[in-house]
């Protein structure tokens, strides 16, 4: 049943049952944080491991986002991203590092959000994901109009569209 949770957990999460959800992924990290081969193959390489680690974290995290436990997002984001970093896994890690950035967004540190969308930007604009890049625009914009850096925010604005 382990090998079902990512999936139900994502349903659940769709559906805007968190908790349920929550639980679903927090098997799968159980699970693989505890070392046991229940839900990693032999065939399955270390790096595959630690990248599927680095999404179940994500996973968590945008769970305790939505349901606004910061805090605990932040700890999962974090997570996430010293597993990308270690692995050289850019996806993982521009997804973790969107993921801080709204977490201090609703801390309302925005300078500091502002520092991890700066970090994935140029991951971002040198892989061509021009939807990304246009969630990371709309953050930073949204960061500059709070920081009253007009000019920034115009720009951001500009490359939305």
């Amino acid at each position: 049943t382990i090998l079902f949770s990512p999936v139900k957990g994502e349903f659940l999460f769709n559906a805007k049952q968190y908790e349920a959800s929550l639980r679903c992924y927090g098997r799968v990290e159980a699970v693989m944080s505890s070392g046991s081969g229940g839900y990693v193959r032999d065939e399955t390489t270390a790096s595959d491991a630690i990248e599927l680690y680095a999404k179940v974290a994500n996973k968590i995290g945008r769970i305790h986002l939505r349901v606004q436990s910061i805090d605990l997002a932040i700890v999962y984001f974090g997570r996430q991203l010293s597993l990308a970093q270690e692995e050289h896994l850019e996806v993982q890690r521009i997804e973790a590092l969107i993921g801080l950035s709204e977490c201090y967004i609703q801390k309302h540190d925005f300078k500091y959000a502002c520092e991890f969308l700066q970090q994935c930007l140029p991951l971002i604009v040198s892989g061509c994901d021009k939807e990304k890049e246009k969630v990371v625009y709309a953050l930073l914009q949204k960061c500059y109009e709070h920081l009253n850096k007009s000019e920034e925010a115009a720009f951001c604005e500009r490359k939305i569209h």
